[in-house]
């Protein structure tokens, strides 16, 4: 959140606050109805985290007190069978439910648009993550790889992978991040 503070979770889920300019992790004072165990996915924009829990979408707003960041939760959209995948970009946040539809969210006004997956094209049984970049969705699924959607043109592509990684097509993509000169980097429970 505002590039100060860096947002990991543990093996166990756990989230934790790394403070980037003092090195060193925060404590986290966690608001009512919060529980780090109840966050299934989150992302950060601004000075919000955006997390997907029991209860559906909420926004935690996050503040400084002292030595210590303290959490307080605004649910958006009750519990619609969301997935556990979520991207902020902006005041726009991209998630998915269980029937595989994107729902475009958009946080300044409280309006969300629902997209079916299927009619798209995607051959994907579960969605595993969503990255945006310079008007692009990524997707990644679960044993079928990458497919891009472009929001200007509506257009979706599979993304192509090198030889070299060719066993990475037939496993689950967990990560994808740009990182410059068109180059992405992905993950899954192996490597990087």
């Amino acid at each position: 959140t505002e590039n100060k503070y860096l947002w990991l979770s543990d093996k166990e889920g756990t989230i934790h606050c790394f403070d980037k300019l003092k090195e060193e992790y925060i404590p986290i004072e966690w608001g009512e109805g919060i529980t780090p165990d109840i966050i299934y996915q989150y992302s950060s924009t601004g000075n919000f985290l955006y997390a997907i829990m029991t209860d559906g979408l909420n926004m935690l707003n996050v503040k400084s007190e002292g030595k210590m960041i303290k959490l307080d939760k605004k649910n958006l959209v009750p519990n619609k069978r969301l997935n556990k995948v979520l991207h902020a970009q902006g005041q726009t946040l991209y998630l998915t439910d269980n029937d595989n539809q994107l729902i475009i969210f958009n946080t300044q006004n409280g309006k969300a648009e629902t997209i079916d997956c299927q009619a798209w094209g995607f051959p994907f049984n579960q969605i595993t993550n969503i990255y945006f970049h310079n008007h692009h969705l990524f997707f990644c699924g679960e044993f079928e790889g990458i497919y891009c959607y472009n929001l200007q043109e509506k257009t979706l592509q599979q993304i192509k992978i090198s030889n070299n990684l060719a066993d990475y097509k037939h496993t689950s993509i967990s990560s994808i991040c740009y990182l410059k000169d068109n180059r992405f980097a992905i993950s899954n429970k192996r490597f990087i």
